[in-house]
């Protein structure tokens, strides 16, 4: 009976904890410590952070692979002879859910995302060279190695997000303040912003910027919206400088226009003398 119980034990430990990983699109980066490092293997119910923000795991969260059979989810850990852990395989409901890849310090380099058993996405991280343990940028691919998203951070806090299209061209970038979107700017293909949205007084006043490009791809005009109400219309020569604005009042009719020079200055009217 005790020989069944570890076979069946066995049996788990090589169903749900395959050794090899799977490698998609980019290849690994340079800092990434080499699977053919792992020493020994582990199980724990949770994982914690150190004082430096470097992921850790500690013995009372060990458990066996029986325990882990049982849990919702639980994480498999890869260490080298010093200790360092090489990578995390995260489980829910006994399938893989994600894999996270390590360097020397103990920072997240790669983060791998399963669904049905095989990698939809994958991340790339970035820290700061000083600051080693503070992210500045993370990297998301698709399987084939095409980049989705670009998160930009500043002092380890969210400060953008690139969103690319298909064609790997940047379509969309959201700006944060505060940990909450404040400002939107939408791309053409050619890398014009078309449209910004953003709010200002405490997000009292939502407002939309939208750019005109003309044929020679050189913008044209733009229009200025609070609450969806149209504000003002600018004019732009060949040299890009805006040279008029129109103003409109809250029933939508032009009530004034503004000329500027080429330094961006409004052009004062002349009064008659008489």
């Amino acid at each position: 009976m005790k020989q069944l119980s570890l076979f069946f034990s066995f049996l788990f430990f090589c169903c749900y904890l395959p050794l090899t990983s799977i490698q998609c699109g980019d290849t690994l980066p340079d800092k990434v410590i080499d699977e053919k490092d792992i020493a020994s293997i582990k199980l724990y119910k949770r994982y914690r952070f150190l004082s430096n923000k470097v992921l850790t795991f500690i013995k009372r969260d060990e458990i066996t692979e029986k325990e882990a059979a049982t849990k919702r989810r639980f994480y498999r850990v890869g260490y080298k002879a010093d200790r360092k852990i090489v990578k995390v395989e995260i489980f829910l409901k006994k399938e893989m859910h994600k894999r996270w890849r390590f360097d020397l310090i103990g920072n997240v380099i790669r983060v791998e995302i399963f669904r049905n058993k095989k990698v939809i996405e994958y991340h790339l991280n970035h820290y700061d060279p000083d600051e080693r343990t503070t992210l500045v940028r993370k990297e998301i691919y698709n399987p084939d190695g095409k980049k989705l998203r670009q998160q930009n951070y500043l002092y380890g806090e969210m400060e953008e997000i690139d969103y690319f299209n298909a064609k790997g061209i940047k379509s969309k970038t959201e700006l944060y303040a505060g940990g909450e979107v404040d400002l939107v700017k939408y791309f053409d293909n050619r890398g014009n912003i078309i449209k910004e949205t953003g709010t200002y007084n405490n997000n009292q006043y939502p407002y939309s910027m939208t750019y005109i490009f003309n044929e020679e791809n050189k913008l044209a005009k733009s229009e200025y919206r609070q609450k969806n109400q149209l504000k003002s219309i600018y004019y732009y020569n060949k040299k890009g400088v805006n040279y008029k604005e129109d103003q409109f009042d809250v029933f939508g009719k032009k009530n004034k226009t503004i000329y500027f020079d080429d330094q961006g200055n409004p052009i004062k009217k002349k009064k008659r003398v008489y």
